[in-house]
């Protein structure tokens, strides 16, 4: 019989990267390991309801999450 190994994995979201660099320090401190670090962007599309109840095109947005992924295993 194989025994199976498991690892904790944990993915933090944060809008600065100021802020997800003291959450990474503060989990490394905990025995985490940084897998991977990066910035998402996400551009939509924003609907406002006109005078007649029908949606409209109002605008595009643009937005921006920093994503970390640890884990308390090996590489």
């Amino acid at each position: 019989m194989v025994k199976r190994q498991t690892f904790n994995e944990i993915i933090i979201r944060r809008q600065k990267e100021s802020e997800i660099d003291q959450a990474i320090s503060d989990l490394e401190k905990r025995g985490f390991v940084l897998k991977a670090k990066m910035q998402n962007h996400h551009e939509g599309k924003v609907y406002k309801r006109s005078y007649y109840g029908k949606y409209q095109y109002a605008d595009n947005t643009s937005s921006s999450v920093w994503v970390a992924r640890l884990s308390t295993g090996g590489l």
